[in-house]
């Protein structure tokens, strides 16, 4: 009897030491969607104090690889924060301690990103390729994550041979990524690349074949954002190989239920086509159509254009005006690159004119030499005392801003920690948890469906994700609610407006685009919710917001 009630207490110990440990993986999981959260948007401070406290549960469920997988996330946060030194330490730190596989994956990603942002291109295709052996079983990929491990690695590789100038390899790796892309527009995307160096190299029928089956790809799955560009390419081929019909076919496509993307291009090409046809009238309709959407270095081909139609069609008085247009549109480009000439010549003028004034002081008798010199020292003096002045002045300034900066930060962590405290509490006695295990796997979908960024598509509905990941709607909301603290709508749309962001950093076309473009491009299915998103998320307008990038740049 005393053996069954010793043996039974034993088992509920054990019993009390899993729950604890599997608590402990929940909440570092938490934490962890917090950092990549609050980094991504580079919310430095608060992404390290998640940090802080989802190694120290992963710690105390002592799970190696839960602590391993933790500081691939504080690599990540110190490559954002472009401490690429630190970020490789940590990284190098975890391969001498022999982490498995699946982390071995994410760490060579991260690691190749890091590369490329340090421009080290050799050793970042290596991390990549490195990541094909790890995946491969005896020739077989493992898993579906394999597979979109593969496919990042060999597009990222593509493009390195891309920005390289490495036209034959890029398209190789382009290809080996194709056949790991999951989704079907991630294989639009690759053929349109492919396409594009296929036209580098002046091989027009093979850019053709390709971006046919990019826009089969896109037209399977209605990809409306990239299928004007996908039809103007189509026409632009097709007008280089003398084919006028085609060429007209394709762009009018490209502009059906179209009215913001690519115009300036699909117009164009409508006008070259319908040129090789001869249709004179209607090729001149649609240059001057184009010049409504064209830049200025597109317009002066436009009405280069508009002056040899009107010549070949002997109206050459309208192709005097436009002849005259084109010469003043031309020397005014050209008057761009005189003036940046002249100013290069007149530095160098300067430049010279000081060397040969420096040269007449030094050749000066002694007398006039103790002058300058004593002239120079009084200057000194005097710029000493100015600029210890104003050192002073901004040492002070400094001092005081950063102790303001202190106190508000203070004040929002504090406020942070409160709301945290309060939801633990209100959860603590109202809500029902599931088990650990599955909570967490949907966690890990979440982040999956982050990665593949789902929330570009208008249809990433709370049910339709909810389908996905084969859970309820309810139980979905209540996840993402618990670990993102908002609504579903509003974790879709700051997710959204957080890659447009991102975007509008790094990619100069993306503050050509309209309002209406970017909202679409983003998943919106309406401008007035992008704008609304958009401003609760920044605090200014979208307008505003680009206008203020192009200023800074």
């Amino acid at each position: 009897m005393l053996f069954i009630k010793n043996l039974s207490l034993c088992v509920l110990l054990m019993l009390l030491i899993q729950t604890n440990i599997e608590d402990d993986i929940v909440k570092t999981y938490n934490h962890l969607n917090k950092v990549y959260e609050y980094g991504f948007n580079k919310d430095f401070d608060s992404a390290k104090i998640h940090l802080k406290k989802a190694n120290l549960f992963a710690v105390r469920s002592k799970k190696k690889e839960l602590i391993a997988y933790v500081n691939i996330y504080k690599s990540r946060l110190l490559y954002w924060e472009a401490k690429t030194e630190e970020a490789k330490s940590e990284l190098e730190n975890l391969i001498a301690n022999k982490i498995n596989d699946t982390l071995m994956v994410k760490l060579k990603l991260l690691y190749g990103e890091i590369y490329i942002y340090e421009k080290n291109y050799k050793k970042a295709i290596t991390s990549y390729i490195e990541i094909e052996d790890i995946v491969n079983e005896n020739g077989v990929i493992k898993s579906k994550k394999d597979s979109t491990s593969l496919y990042k690695g060999y597009n990222n590789i593509g493009y390195i041979h891309k920005k390289l100038n490495n036209l034959k390899k890029a398209k190789k790796y382009y290809k080996k990524a194709f056949k790991f892309a999951l989704s079907p527009n991630s294989k639009s995307l690759l053929l349109f690349m492919i396409s594009n160096l296929y036209e580098k190299e002046e091989n027009i029928p093979q850019a053709l074949k390709y971006i046919t089956k990019a826009t089969q790809f896109a037209s399977i799955n209605k990809w409306q954002l990239m299928l004007p560009t996908y039809y103007s390419d189509l026409s632009k081929y097709y007008i280089k190989m003398g084919k006028g019909d085609s060429a007209v076919y394709f762009a009018k496509k490209g502009l059906e239920n179209n009215t913001y993307c690519r115009l300036n291009w699909l117009n164009d090409n409508l006008g070259k086509g319908y040129w090789l046809k001869k249709e004179y009238s209607k090729a001149i309709h649609f240059f001057e159509v184009a010049l409504n959407y064209t830049t200025l270095d597109e317009s002066v081909e436009v009405h280069q254009n508009l002056r040899e139609l009107y010549t070949e069609t002997k109206k050459y008085k309208k192709a005097l005006h436009q002849n005259a247009i084109y010469l003043k549109l031309k020397d005014s480009l050209d008057g761009l690159k005189i003036k940046q000439e002249v100013f290069e010549i007149t530095e160098k003028y300067e430049s010279e004119k000081k060397e040969l004034k420096i040269e007449l002081l030094n050749t000066s008798n002694e007398n006039k030499e103790l002058v300058i010199k004593k002239q120079e020292a009084k200057i000194l003096i005097f710029g000493i005392l100015l600029i210890s002045f104003v050192i002073l002045i901004s040492i002070v300034i400094y001092y005081y801003k950063r102790e303001e900066k202190k106190k508000h930060l203070l004040y929002v962590k504090n406020r942070e920690l409160v709301k945290i405290i309060n939801v633990n509490n209100k959860k603590k006695k109202k809500e029902v948890f599931v088990e650990g295990e599955k909570k967490n796997e949907i966690k890990n979908q979440i982040l999956d469906l982050i990665t593949e960024e789902f929330y570009l598509k208008k249809d990433a509905t709370l049910t339709k994700v909810s389908k996905l990941i084969n859970t309820n709607t309810s139980y979905l909301s209540k996840i993402i609610n618990e670990n993102y603290k908002k609504t579903f709508t509003n974790f879709i749309n700051d997710l959204r407006i957080s890659f447009i962001l991102k975007k509008l950093e790094s990619t100069s076309e993306y503050r050509k685009l309209t309002i209406e473009h970017l909202a679409d491009i983003a998943g919106f299915t309406s401008v007035n919710a992008f704008y609304r998103a958009f401003k609760k998320h920044t605090g200014l307008t979208p307008s505003y917001y680009i206008k203020k990038r192009i200023e800074q740049n």
